[in-house]
């Protein structure tokens, strides 16, 4: 059966889909923080105060726990801290992804770890050939300017040569997914629709795609709070749009983007979620050390997972986390946190008129 993309979309893979957006109050989105730990250290990161440590963080075992009790996902992400600081990082997404059979999968990098990168790709994507794997290098500016940013020399041309590695294995692994991403902030807002364009212009990612800049940041001033800045950069998205990747059902995904983005500029603008937040029920946080959180935003841990023994449904039912997730939904809590915006878009029946229809406009022919 033909997706609303470039790939033939397996039955198997519709059927994990469907099962789970229709588990209405059951987690589908999971982000798991492997590690809290990076060699780089960034102003404008929420994570970057946090000294580099081990300890804490979920074992293979204790994963090999949790992973036994999860029920089917549409999304898993793998993130940090910079996830390619753990070695078994091709591991733990074995684990996790032999129990979920999460159709897709992203994993976030800044691109210093090459060899370990494309290691990943090469074990990890032929054992799990109906996931979709999004693997995203951030790039906020250019050459010595990045490398400013991020806190290090030679972190731009690291990462362009993990682009460009990813890229090549992207020839013969046809479910990987090559993506750049930005974080948004006063630090790189002026220079960042140059930077946008030339990555489009001279690398071919399959997507681009924006963060805006969130949280208690070491530096407030490099938290950005003027909606035209964010249309602007959006505008720009739109006008770089590229070719549709192979990435199953990527018109839809597209589409979810956009309307995602529309809910940002929103919230931006003042105004509250189109619909109410899904955090905390349809996306939960699983951290390093156990701890589950309903978003990335709000510090309240709805539990630690290893207390209840790895089952995260229990724990969901706990009246600590019945509570928290009542008052996100009754108090019309709204951030920019995208996951969790892009998370309300697909878990709301509300909000699908405007994703079909946004869906034909995302339609692109062409690309690799």
């Amino acid at each position: 059966m033909k997706g609303w993309g470039r790939t033939k979309v397996p039955w198997r893979v519709w059927s994990r889909v469907v099962g789970s957006l229709l588990r209405f109050r059951r987690v589908g989105y999971l982000v798991v923080f492997v590690t809290s730990r990076c060699n780089l250290r960034c102003p404008f990161c929420l994570l970057s105060f946090q000294p580099p440590s081990r300890r804490d963080e979920l074992t293979l075992d204790e994963f090999r726990l949790v992973a036994r009790k999860l029920g089917p996902l549409v999304q898993l992400s793998l993130t940090g801290g910079e996830p390619f600081l753990r070695p078994d990082l091709p591991e733990v997404a074995g684990i996790l992804l032999q129990q979920t059979r999460a159709p897709f999968v992203s994993v976030p990098t800044n691109g210093w770890f090459t060899d370990r990168i494309t290691t990943f790709v090469r074990e990890v994507l032929p054992q799990f050939p109906d996931s979709s794997f999004r693997l995203v290098v951030s790039i906020d500016a250019l050459g010595e300017e990045h490398d400013r940013l991020r806190g290090s020399p030679g972190t731009f041309q690291r990462a362009l040569d993990t682009s460009r590695a990813l890229l090549e294995l992207r020839r013969s692994h046809s479910n990987l997914v090559v993506d750049a991403n930005a974080v948004v902030h006063t630090l790189n807002l002026e220079r960042l629709p140059e930077t946008l364009e030339t990555l489009h212009r001279t690398i071919g990612f399959d997507n681009i795609s924006l963060t805006w800049a969130r949280g208690g940041l070491p530096n407030p001033s490099s938290n950005p709070d003027s909606l035209q800045a964010y249309l602007t950069q959006v505008e720009t998205l739109r006008r770089l749009r590229g070719p549709q990747p192979r990435r199953a059902l990527s018109s839809i995904w597209r589409a979810v983007a956009q309307v995602t983005r529309e809910g940002v500029a929103q919230v931006l603008a003042g105004g509250g979620l189109p619909a109410p937040c899904v955090a905390g029920r349809n996306l939960v946080v699983l951290r390093q050390d156990g701890e589950v959180l309903p978003c990335e935003m709000l510090d309240c841990s709805l539990g630690n997972l290893l207390e209840y023994a790895g089952d995260l449904e229990s724990l969901l039912a706990s009246s600590r986390a019945r509570a928290l997730t009542r008052w996100i939904r009754q108090s019309g809590c709204a951030c920019t946190y995208e996951c969790a915006m892009s998370a309300s878009v697909v878990w709301n029946l509300r909000r699908w008129p405007r994703v079909l229809q946004v869906i034909p406009g995302q339609i692109v022919k062409g690309g690799p």
